[in-house]
């Protein structure tokens, strides 16, 4: 993450872009927990059963892999403060190894991995759960939720295309219609995160220009307060030498209202 500045809107967008990758890895252990738990659980059911063992083996250390780089990449990135020219490059990695996930669960759908059609629906079934879930984890940034989603549904169209699946016309017009729906919520949710962030930024200036103002006005009354006491404080005590001196009676009465009103 990098500090907010006071300055123009390009520095306001770094701020932004930077908390929108903070949210993505700071959430990304959910996806890879869930990639993690669900994968295994996977390849145990399915090998010998859906689809040949070796198959599965492969499939399930190559997505296991890439979650644990995903992680570590996580783990890098919350350690330090990145300057706002850093940001696009993390990026670039997040939404890389993100495509590359989506690849790997979009192989379920293809014929890379060998399945009955029968058995190929519980893949299909699978991989829109993986897209629904995934949501929330990526919704700062669209980009992010469509280098998953995008391969995933991809996939499934064409496993649909090619007959891979029982029902394919069905399963073919539900992605059909379930991919836009599920990026048109992603790319609200990120506008949403994005307004929110400028939002607190505002408000976050405004309350510094508040404190700022507060600050002045305390210092420009105490070099007042000081200004003025200086001269009051010598005229007060000449002042009180006039009241030891001889003087008529109208000057006394000056020098009480002088002395009086300190």
């Amino acid at each position: 993450m990098i500090e907010a500045g006071t300055h123009g809107p390009d520095d306001s967008a770094s701020v932004i872009r930077a908390e929108r990758l903070a949210f993505l890895f700071r959430f990304n252990r959910y996806s890879v927990l869930m990639t993690l738990v669900v994968a295994p659980i996977m390849a145990w059911i399915a090998s010998g059963r859906i689809s040949p063992a070796h198959q599965m083996l492969a499939w399930w250390a190559a997505i296991s892999l890439i979650s644990l780089t995903r992680a570590g990449l996580g783990w890098m990135y919350h350690r330090r403060q990145w300057q706002a020219q850093e940001i696009a490059k993390w990026q670039r990695l997040y939404l890389a190894l993100t495509l590359l996930t989506g690849m790997c669960w979009g192989a379920l759908a293809l014929p890379v991995i060998d399945a009955a059609p029968d058995g190929r629906v519980v893949y299909f079934l699978v991989l829109l759960a993986v897209t629904a879930f995934s949501l929330f984890p990526n919704m700062s940034l669209l980009a992010a939720n469509a280098a998953l989603n995008v391969p995933i549904n991809l996939a499934m169209l064409a496993g649909a295309w090619m007959d891979l699946v029982t029902q394919p016309f069905l399963v073919f017009a539900t992605v059909l219609v379930y991919t836009p729906v599920c990026l048109l919520a992603a790319g609200r949710f990120a506008r949403l995160f994005g307004e929110m962030v400028g939002t607190s930024l505002v408000f976050k200036r405004l309350s510094n220009a508040a404190e700022a103002a507060n600050l002045a006005k305390s210092t420009f009354l105490a070099n007042m307060s000081h200004e003025i006491r200086t001269p009051l404080n010598g005229v007060l005590g000449m002042a009180e030498l006039l009241q030891a001196s001889v003087l008529d009676k109208e000057q006394r009465r000056y020098c009480d209202a002088i002395a009086t009103s300190g």
